[in-house]
């Protein structure tokens, strides 16, 4: 499989001293070891009722193996902890309100990387990535950044919708059209062209990291189906990992395909949650299962009770509906939560399941490698 190859931009932005961003808000949440409150909306009212402004410093992952010259700073912050009491009081971050977004179109050309020949269209020298980016309205301060791809047919229109939703939660979301899987595809989408599909998103995050909306101490990396494919390679794919990325979350996905690489060996501790349909007939939630026992912790698994594959976020349903809304609070409450730790992302997202325990449940593994 191909190596990303990561550019001095990327680098440098590693080599940047690690600094914290303005959370969004900072909301209490008190709960068990076990659980958290279970009481419908009351346990979401309830993770929202203090809120103030402050600074968090990036949790410290496990040690692993890193290549030179993608390895991040090392921080002295560490994740909350469980105090050694029956009780834990689990600091988690949710948006006070919908920020206004705004979107535009920006073409992004890779000279490193070619685009191979289809049966409607000749091989390229380079990797053209027309990208749907969405930003919170100008207010002065950067902004965490996501990188989503769509999957096999789709395009980053069909998912605007939900990429407007996660924004307005206080993200930069980026969106690539992958240029050999997406629907209007020369020759009809294909899935071969996966294996480069990391390096695109890697690309674009290369791009963003110095647009002055992007806070480049916060990368993240999400997507859908085949996008959440390659999602998995970014940060468990050995040949593929980039370790820039911070958190991910992975929609209808599963392992990599093609490679032989061992997936999550001697990679990077990153965040991680999977949401799936337990209805799922094109990537069986077995799949996603295997992959999210496969992956390092910390991880979650959230699953859509009476999802299907789609649930609600490509366009092939209604995004506006109860589906669009569940996987925009389960994905802000995760994103937003990261930087606090482990404890706290599973407080967070307890309480969004916990306000639908009909549709959502979880699992996690919080700790350990």
């Amino acid at each position: 499989m191909p190596r990303v190859q990561l550019g001095s931009a990327a680098r440098a932005a590693r080599a940047r001293p690690a600094k914290v961003f303005l959370t969004l808000v900072t909301v209490v949440a008190v709960a068990t070891v076990a659980a958290v409150p279970s009481t419908g909306a009351d346990a979401v009212a309830a993770t929202k009722r203090r809120v103030t402004t402050t600074r968090r410093a990036k949790p410290t992952r496990p040690s692993t193996t890193k290549r030179a010259d993608t390895a991040k700073p090392v921080t002295t912050s560490k994740p909350p902890t469980t105090p050694s009491t029956t009780m834990a009081v689990a600091t988690a971050t949710l948006p006070v309100s919908a920020l206004a977004v705004d979107s535009r179109m920006q073409t992004f050309v890779d000279p490193s990387r070619p685009t191979a020949a289809t049966t409607a269209s000749a091989a390229k020298p380079t990797r053209t990535l027309e990208t749907l980016i969405v930003t919170p309205v100008d207010t002065g301060r950067p902004f965490p950044l996501v990188v989503f791809g769509h999957g096999l047919t789709g395009r980053p229109a069909q998912y605007e919708k939900l990429l407007r939703r996660i924004a307005s939660a206080g993200f930069v979301v980026a969106a690539p059209t992958f240029p050999l899987s997406n629907t209007n595809a020369p020759g009809g989408p294909s899935l071969f062209d996966e294996p480069n599909q990391p390096g695109d998103m890697s690309f674009v995050i290369t791009q963003l990291l110095t647009d002055k909306q992007v806070d480049s101490e916060w990368v993240f990396v999400s997507g859908h189906s085949l996008g959440a494919i390659t999602t998995v390679d970014l940060i468990g794919n050995p040949a593929m990992v980039d370790e820039r990325v911070d958190g991910a979350v992975v929609i209808s996905g599963t392992a990599n395909l093609f490679g032989s690489a061992k997936l999550f060996d001697k990679t990077p501790a990153v965040p991680v949650l999977f949401i799936h349909g337990d209805l799922d007939a094109t990537v069986p939630i077995s799949l996603g299962l295997s992959t999210y026992a496969a992956a390092r912790s910390p991880k979650w698994f959230m699953t859509m009770i009476g999802g299907n594959h789609t649930f609600g976020i490509d366009g092939r349903a209604d995004l506006a509906g109860e589906a669009g809304l569940l996987y925009t609070d389960a994905i802000s409450a995760f994103l937003a939560s990261v930087a606090d730790g482990p404890l706290v992302v599973t407080a967070a997202l307890r309480a969004v399941t916990s306000a639908h325990p009909s549709r959502l449940s979880l699992q996690s593994s919080a700790t350990g490698g």
